[in-house]
């Protein structure tokens, strides 16, 4: 069915309104006019009339006095009051008054009669002859004292009557005015008929108005309050169901409210529709991010956040700070040999899992192609072989990877596309060395190796461009210079400067690009050469003071720090003392909330956490310690490994 075209309900409420308005003003403008017109009436009614009984009034008084003082005679005036009551009666008036105005303008009546039974008894101590009056004189009267015989009137409500009073002037045969005659009419009953009318017609119209009321109610209900009512509750039931409690309702008519209902359904399947869409984001949402925590853990396996090793002739540090949950930047830190350590770092292009995963496997081949024996150069030629020939997403890396010689301080390095490393010593100044060609780009690349050799107390120290690309609130990078001269710093070679320098090289970063977001990971690798040291019975418990100081900085609980000092005591004491090792190196990694410390010594092959049967083999070597059960107290996971020759003791502590 075509529907009718929509009445609009501010229309029809502003036409009714505008219909009882009018309704309104035409029975105001209809009793205003009726007023008026019932007014002449009693004009028009009376005028005729008190002409006729002026005239003969004044007829009568002049035949029987020649001047109005003569009608003092009681006599006279008894008459004339008689006559005067039947004309009244005759003529339908109410009262008849005869007075005169002194220079004074005060009324002194000298007759006064009406139409009424028992009228003189009644009223004539009121207006008995000689009575004066001080009002002031009504226009009426100055206009009939002014000679106007055409007759004045006046209107005034005198108890329950309605008087029309018409003023005429007494006049002598010369034209001399001597007194003035007032003949009233009571047009009372015209105006009863007045009142009647308009109180028909006020009846009339507020039925029309108690009608009109009603007849807007049932709209307003049918229109507005039962719709409004249904759309009320299909919105609370949406609110807390997502779905709608009645149907549409279907209308032969359109006004706003059919216009809200639609828009409330439009409003509805956006709102569903934009759920479901956000219900899916955050399906996938939750999908991908426990996609990255598992990335994320899988390359915290593999590139721990902090992880750092300790000898007497080496320190050596790094930390990578990604810009995403899983980055694409990674270090690697590894022992070939008791005489010789491998460090690598890289950055891979792009961020997220995709990166992860291609770092991983350049990392994991890198790694294990140095350790298979294979020199720098090689291994990352070989690396970048085997990536060229199965990279479909055309990713690449750029490495630095060196071995230092622990005996002499030697360091054999390759560069495939990486930032120059700065060279620590008394001067901190960037290493010439050839950029080479990223992994990944080329198959050909044809890395090339170098050598150096380091002094005591020099080191090494490489960095991914996301140190010195990190910029400020003015867009300035953190650049070179700032890296150098921060390096420049505090060169002495106390306790573990690696980690000391590195960390605070992070910070100070953090610091200068605050307020802004990391847009490129940051990873950091130094490497310090103390040096041979000649020691005399074995490894030097000068050592372990160092890792104390470390394990103090690292684990903020007091005596958490305390109960770990003493795990790893017992087991530096143990090494030193019983192992027969003459050589013992420390490594540590930072990860979490979790600090692990790794004891490497070269001495006889032992496992302390297969002697629990006995329970005292472990004590019989430790003489003067409390035994592996302390250990096993204070620390939360123990681990044991024999690898190239060396006894590998971890403990995993809570910081």
């Amino acid at each position: 069915m075509k529907k009718l075209k929509k009445p609009r309900i501010p229309l029809m409420i502003g036409m009714s309104f505008i219909v009882l308005v009018a309704l309104f003003i035409t029975c105001s403008f209809f009793s205003w006019s009726s007023k008026d017109y019932f007014e002449d009436m009693a004009i028009d009614e009376s005028q005729a009339g008190a002409k006729i009984a002026a005239a003969g009034i004044e007829e009568i008084i002049f035949s029987s006095v020649k001047n109005v003082d003569e009608i003092a005679d009681k006599k006279i005036r008894s008459e004339l009051e008689k006559r005067f009551t039947h004309i009244c009666r005759e003529s339908e008036l109410q009262y008849i008054f005869v007075y005169t105005v002194d220079q004074n303008e005060k009324r002194h009546y000298i007759l006064f009669s009406g139409s009424e039974e028992g009228f003189d008894e009644k009223y004539w101590e009121e207006y008995h002859y000689g009575i004066t009056d001080d009002e002031p004189l009504t226009d009426a009267e100055r206009q009939a004292l002014a000679g106007d015989r055409g007759g004045c009137y006046e209107f005034r409500e005198e108890l329950n009557d309605n008087i029309c009073a018409w003023i005429f002037p007494l006049m002598d045969d010369e034209g001399k005015i001597e007194a003035l005659l007032e003949v009233d009419y009571n047009y009372r009953v015209i105006k009863g008929l007045f009142v009647v009318l308009m109180v028909r017609s006020w009846v009339l119209v507020g039925v029309v108005v108690l009608f009109s009321m009603l007849i807007a109610r049932a709209l307003l209900k049918r229109l507005i309050f039962k719709p409004v009512k249904k759309l009320s509750r299909n919105m609370e039931h949406f609110s807390k169901h997502r779905s709608l409690k009645y149907a549409k309702r279907k209308t032969l008519t359109r006004n706003e409210i059919t216009d809200i209902e639609d828009s409330f359904e439009s409003m509805v399947n956006d709102i569903t529709g934009y759920m479901e869409h956000i219900e899916k984001l955050t399906a996938d949402e939750v999908q991908n991010k426990t996609q990255m925590d598992v990335a994320r853990k899988i390359q915290q396996g593999i590139v721990p956040d902090k992880y750092g090793i300790k000898g007497s002739e080496y320190d050596l540090f790094g930390i990578s700070h990604p810009a995403k949950e899983v980055g694409g930047d990674f270090y690697d830190i590894f022992f070939l040999d008791e005489k010789r350590v491998c460090a690598i770092i890289g950055d891979i292009s792009g961020k997220g899992v995709s990166a992860a995963l291609f770092m991983m496997m350049v990392k994991s081949s890198i790694r294990e192609k140095i350790r298979a024996g294979r020199g720098v150069a090689d291994s990352l030629n070989d690396t970048n072989a085997y990536i060229c020939a199965s990279n479909p997403e055309c990713m690449f890396a750029t490495v630095f990877a060196f071995i230092l010689d622990l005996t002499d301080g030697k360091v054999t390095y390759a560069n495939a596309g990486h930032n120059p490393p700065l060279l620590l010593g008394d001067e901190v100044k960037e290493l010439k060395v050839d950029s080479g060609l990223a992994i990944g780009l080329f198959d050909d690349a044809d890395i090339q190796e170098h050598t150096l050799f380091l002094k005591k107390g020099e080191g090494i120290f490489l960095y991914t461009d996301g140190i010195t690309e990190a910029i400020d609130k003015n867009e300035k990078q953190f650049g070179i210079d700032r890296l150098i001269a921060q390096m420049s710093e505090n060169t002495d070679t106390v306790g573990f400067p690696a980690r000391e320098k590195t960390l605070t090289l992070i910070e100070k970063v953090l610091k200068y690009q605050e307020g802004l977001q990391q847009f490129d990971d940051m990873t950091g690798l130094m490497a310090l050469y103390m040096g041979k040291e000649d020691t005399e019975g074995g490894a030097s418990f000068e050592e372990f003071s160092k890792m104390k100081e470390t394990i103090m900085h690292v684990i903020t609980n007091e005596d958490k720090a305390k109960n770990a000092v003493l795990a790893c005591e017992e087991i530096y004491v143990n090494i030193m003392d019983y192992s027969g090792a003459d050589s013992v190196n420390l490594a540590w990694e930072e990860r979490d909330d979790k600090l692990i410390v790794r004891f490497m010594d070269n001495g006889k092959p032992f496992d302390p956490l297969k002697n629990d049967g006995p329970k005292h083999e472990f004590e019989d070597l430790d003489k003067g310690g409390m035994g592996i059960n302390l250990v096993k107290r204070y620390t939360q996971n123990i681990s044991y490994r024999r690898d190239m020759g060396q006894n590998i003791l971890s403990l995993t502590l809570d910081t």
